[in-house]
């Protein structure tokens, strides 16, 4: 499960993912070898995040249906506790919030 964020804005589907799901799913140790940092603006200011290319697949699930996996970027943090979903991966995947407080 992740988040939708309005504010996580991104030219490219990414999904931004904490250091400990990172480690779980055996990405972190690939960041120093196939990845590298970047420095994002987030809401809080500046801050280095981890990426590591095509190194993610997403897709949608429901009873009836199952979408294509999509292979995008993760974006590990060293303090994000929740994983996080881009504006364009959520129009990709067809995700259309109603209502942000209520989450609809």
């Amino acid at each position: 499960m992740a988040l939708v964020n309005s504010g996580f804005e991104s030219d490219r589907p990414q999904i931004l993912i904490p250091i400990s799901l990172a480690r779980r799913l055996d990405l972190w140790g690939r960041v120093l070898i196939e990845g590298g940092s970047q420095i994002f603006g987030t809401v809080a200011g500046l801050t280095r995040l981890y990426v590591l290319p095509s190194s993610i697949y997403v897709s949608i699930v429901e009873d009836d249906a199952e979408m294509k996996p999509l292979s995008l970027n993760a974006i590990i943090s060293e303090t994000e506790r929740e994983t996080l979903i881009s504006d364009y991966l959520a129009s990709l995947l067809g995700i259309a919030v109603e209502d942000f407080r209520e989450g609809l």
